[in-house]
């Protein structure tokens, strides 16, 4: 076989070109840390790594939900022991009330601390993560709970005597009272004690004795509160593993709702202390007393949920770290080893260099004879 310049020319620059391209790949791996850079260097390999990857983001991904979930629980027992703390406050208000020694005034001045404490209640109700409700079910975006001021009820009318409304400190000439056709003027039909929330029909008036009227008035303290029409009995569920769920929230129902119904509670024990009754205020100490075991199951049920959390998410950590420890065997690069074959190669590559120079040395006599 007869090896011209030409074939040989063509052979060495061949041979320099893949020993180029062994420098890239050493240069590329070492400069990115992983031996698969694209699938045609490791076909096999790469069904793995997609694999592998594709495990680890979804393991990723319980893991974010655990962390919202973890802090929407937080959030959650935080309020919860704050209304525990408010129903406690409450508690030691009605045994000091309780207390026939007590006079009307400082049961009077009891029930002021109360309405303060209702407040506080509503608030917590709507207490707020992030711009979302903690107590709002799953329409998170609307609040849970609203306060009103307005009553209407009916009541059966005894003359000369003063029957009780729903709710004591009545806004001063803001009752009014109908049949549904007539309407009756009070100091001539009845007369209101706006403070102790009792009307008491005159037999001098037009209204008869026994029948029954509706009465509408407002109140100058939180007279109900109502849930958002919407619902808020709503759970929320995160993923936290492959078929597994948890409940993230306690919904505002399970807190308040109910019998008894923590809200009505305190409007209770409010006018109860500005009516000055001992005898109700005494039988109120035992819903108050059901209230604070109900929040103590919420508070020990929410402990469970967290430490069901945080022992997830040390599996799930368990599990990335694993999955991440066969991608980099898969897809790693030995630095030192590379760093070693890339200079293997460099000096290769320069007697190739250097070999080329001395061996391939056309003139125009060899190309004329190519």
């Amino acid at each position: 076989m007869r090896v011209t310049y030409k074939l040989l020319s063509s052979s060495f620059l061949y041979n320099l070109d893949r020993n180029r391209l062994d420098l890239f790949e050493l240069q590329t791996q070492i400069a990115t840390s992983r031996r698969i850079n694209r699938p045609s260097d490791d076909p096999a390999g790469v069904g793995r790594l997609l694999r592998l990857r594709s495990l680890v983001k979804r393991i990723e991904g319980y893991q974010s939900n655990i962390d919202e979930a973890e802090d929407w629980m937080s959030t959650t027992e935080g309020a919860l022991r704050e209304i525990w703390e408010i129903f406690s406050d409450v508690r030691t208000t009605l045994l000091r009330a309780a207390d026939d020694s007590m006079d009307a005034q400082s049961r009077k001045a009891l029930a002021y601390r109360v309405e303060q404490l209702l407040e506080s209640l509503l608030q917590i109700a709507n207490s707020q993560k992030e711009g979302r409700h903690i107590f709002g079910g799953t329409e998170t975006q609307t609040t849970p709970y609203t306060a009103s001021y307005e009553a209407i009820e009916e009541f059966t009318a005894t003359y000369n005597t003063a029957v009780p409304l729903a709710h004591t400190q009545i806004e001063q000439g803001s009752l009014t009272v109908t049949d549904g056709s007539t309407t009756y003027r009070e100091g001539v039909d009845y007369t209101v004690d706006y403070e102790k929330g009792t009307i008491t029909v005159l037999s001098s008036g037009s209204m008869a004795d026994g029948a029954a009227y509706q009465v509408d008035y407002r109140t100058q303290g939180i007279s109900s509160v109502r849930e958002n029409p919407e619902g808020i009995s709503g759970k929320i569920y995160r993923a936290v593993g492959e078929g597994l769920t948890m409940q993230a929230n306690i919904t505002g129902p399970e807190v308040f709702g109910g019998e008894p119904d923590a809200f009505q509670v305190l409007i209770q024990t409010r006018d109860l202390l500005v009516r000055d009754d001992g005898g109700g205020i005494r039988a109120l100490i035992i819903k108050v007393d059901i209230l604070l075991g109900r929040l103590d199951s919420h508070l020990a049920d929410l402990g469970t949920r967290i430490e069901r959390m945080e022992a997830t998410r040390q599996l799930l950590d368990r599990e990335r770290l694993n999955a991440q420890g066969l991608l980099d065997a898969i897809e790693g690069t030995d630095i030192a080893q590379a760093i070693v074959e890339l200079q293997r190669q460099e000096a290769i590559y320069r007697a190739a260099l250097q070999l080329g120079s001395r061996v391939v040395q056309p003139s125009l006599v060899d190309f004329l004879e190519l």
